[in-house]
Formats: C-alpha cells, sequence, structure tokens
C-alpha cells in the first residue's frame, strides 16, 4: 500500500464513520479501480470509554490495520485521529492492562458530592451523620460509637478513618482524617486519581492503536507513583493496637481537585474470611 492509497482510504473512512447508521456490525467495500491496487473491506470496531466517549475505528478486515478514528464526545465535536503510514506496515503493539473501574466510579461519585454540596451545602452537611462532619483542616468530629482505625506508613502515623461506609464483609471505606505526618507524602495521593484515569485513557489508546509521547508518559507517571505508595507499605491498625489483615490499602486525596478538604478517603479490602465480631465494628449495611 502507497502513501496515497492510505489517504484515499482515511478519506472514505471519514465519511463512513461519520454517517449516524455505522455501527460495530457495519462493513463497506471499497473497490479497486484507479486510487486502489486492491479492493479493501472495512470493519467497525467501537470502544465507550468510562466518561462516554465513543471510539469507533475503521479497520482492514483482512490484515486488521486501523486506518482511522472517530471519537465521539457527549457535549464536543468529533475529532479524528488517521494512522500514521508507518504504523500501518507495523504491529500493531499489544494492549496495556487496563485499571479498574471502581476508581472511576469513585471519583465520579467525588464530583457529584461537590456539585451537591455547592448547591445547597447547608442542606447536604445537615443531613449528614456526625461522624462525617468535617472541621478546619480537615479534622473529623468523630462518633464515639464507631472505632478509629489507624493508617500506618511503617513507624509513621498518616491518620486515621472510621471506615463507616461497608460496601461489604470485606470491603470498606470512609473519610481520612490526616495527621501531620500524611503532608509529607500528600503529593503522592493527591496525584495518584489523576494519574491513573490518565494510565486508562492511555490503556484504551494502546488497545486501538493510538501510541504517541502522551500516552508514554502516563504509563510512566502511573507506574512511578505506584512504585512510590507501595514503598510506604502502609497498613491498618485497630485502636487497640492489632494490626488487620487486608489485602489492598488505598488513600485518595480529591481535596485539592474539588477545593473541599473533606474529600480524603481511605478504601480497604480484607483479606481472607471476616468474623462476626469483625463486622459488627462497622456500621449496618446500606
Amino acid at each position: 500500500m502507497t502513501q496515497e492509497e492510505l489517504e484515499y482510504i482515511q478519506t472514505v473512512c471519514r465519511a463512513w464513520l461519520k454517517q449516524p447508521d455505522t455501527s460495530q456490525e457495519s462493513r463497506l467495500v471499497v473497490p479497486q479501480g484507479d486510487s486502489l491496487s486492491r479492493a479493501v473491506e472495512l470493519e467497525v470496531k467501537a470502544l465507550l470509554t468510562f466518561d462516554d466517549v465513543l471510539i469507533k475505528s475503521a479497520a482492514d478486515a483482512e490484515t486488521g490495520a486501523n486506518y482511522t478514528r472517530m471519537l465521539s464526545q457527549p457535549n464536543g465535536p468529533d475529532e479524528f485521529f488517521d494512522t500514521p503510514f508507518e504504523m500501518i506496515t507495523v504491529p500493531a503493539p499489544p494492549p496495556a492492562p487496563t485499571p479498574l473501574r471502581a476508581t472511576q466510579k469513585r471519583h465520579q461519585e467525588a464530583m457529584a458530592r461537590n456539585t451537591a454540596s455547592k448547591n445547597d451545602n447547608s442542606s447536604a452537611v445537615d443531613s449528614l451523620p456526625r461522624f462525617e462532619l468535617w472541621c478546619d483542616e480537615g479534622s473529623v468530629a468523630d462518633d464515639d460509637s464507631l472505632p478509629k482505625y489507624l493508617i500506618y506508613s511503617g513507624p509513621e502515623l498518616l491518620g486515621h478513618s472510621l471506615l463507616e461506609r461497608v460496601h461489604s464483609a470485606r470491603e470498606r471505606s470512609g473519610r481520612f482524617c490526616p495527621g501531620d505526618n500524611y503532608f509529607n507524602y500528600v503529593d503522592i495521593f493527591a496525584a495518584l486519581p489523576d494519574a491513573e484515569n490518565e494510565f486508562f485513557e492511555a490503556a484504551v489508546k494502546t488497545a486501538e492503536g493510538l501510541v504517541d509521547n502522551e500516552v508514554q508518559q502516563a504509563s510512566s507517571r502511573f507506574s512511578e507513583l505506584a512504585a512510590k505508595i507501595a514503598a510506604l507499605d502502609l497498613y491498618v491498625q485497630s485502636e487497640g493496637g492489632e494490626r488487620m489483615a487486608v489485602s489492598e490499602v488505598r488513600l485518595e486525596d480529591l481535596s485539592r481537585k474539588y477545593d473541599d478538604q473533606a474529600e480524603r478517603w481511605l478504601y480497604i479490602t480484607l483479606a481472607g474470611q471476616t468474623t462476626v465480631a469483625e463486622d459488627r465494628n462497622g456500621v449496618d449495611h446500606d
């Protein structure tokens, strides 16, 4: 295939993808002629991202090569990304692993809470339980009926959470109240949510063959942050000094992103099976 042939196919692909009836089941044959030395059969590959961006790709049904991609945003114009000639003739890189979508859901929930708070701050605060009321500098007015869970990095106490939200017998979350030591590492936890979002988007682009410097930088940035967090060796301890058996400890700091000191969260997954006594340390399941 020549550069001129590729440009002709991409012109046909862009017009085809813009048609409203073009879907993942659609096929189109571009016949051999003056502009093509062989007939090309096109197929559509479609992907809907977590933020409702639809990616439709026009690919060669025989070789699998993606000629062009159309990104359709809910409130924006369609954008096209043509594959360079050099990438048509080389194998596409393997797709990157896809991060868990639970993170994206938590970010959307945080944005909804922040919007609701700005629209009606007084009613939102009045409706919160006492253990979710936050004071200056992010300190929490604790409910005495709920135990504190202390978060450590090695010997350093970073803060505590009530883990007031019980999602299942093993999964809990709650607002995080930072201590002085936490602010030695706040930049790491504040950068993590956006870095993970960017890594997720990079994984989608990589799977679609859209590899560029931004994709590589997003993957490297997330890997560096993940390594720094792993090095902190986070663990959770009860008020009585007993270290909890957990398979995951995750701190997310969205306070800068949403300009809200209450948007710091701790998520844990307990290892193995929980006992009835352990489950009673939480709150009633919603």
